[in-house]
């Protein structure tokens, strides 16, 4: 049997994040966790270890880059994929983001095929 997988996805627009964990389902085997926020994600990563974090930039409470930093900072996650899915198309931002350990930069609306493209890729699946 395959190890089961852990997708974390924080995501504020409730909307945005029940596609991203509906495209998720396509993923055999991947289970998928949700977060409001960069700090509700941080509470969730106390008790479990992700294979891959799917975050947004802009939320309210923590944003995607404050989280970014945080998980980076964390020895046992710091080789985590993190994939940012975000509106912001500025490559300033995205220079930002890979600069801060980002692995992935999906600008928004979602296209489920390029998000399962990039997220199995990542898991090598």
């Amino acid at each position: 049997m395959e190890k089961a997988l852990t997708a974390l996805v924080v995501e504020d627009n409730k909307s945005v994040r029940e596609l991203i964990v509906i495209a998720l389902k396509r993923i055999p085997g991947l289970e998928a966790i949700e977060a409001n926020h960069g700090v509700e994600a941080l509470e969730k990563l106390e008790g479990i270890q992700p294979d891959i974090i799917l975050t947004d930039i802009n939320m309210p409470v923590m944003d995607g880059m404050t989280l970014l930093k945080h998980v980076r900072a964390n020895e046992s996650l710091a080789k985590v994929p993190i994939v940012i899915i975000t509106t912001e198309h500025a490559a300033a931002d995205k220079a930002r983001a890979i600069a801060l350990g980002a692995t992935s930069y999906i600008t928004k609306p979602i296209r489920a095929p390029r998000l399962l493209k990039e997220v199995r890729n990542l898991l090598k699946v």
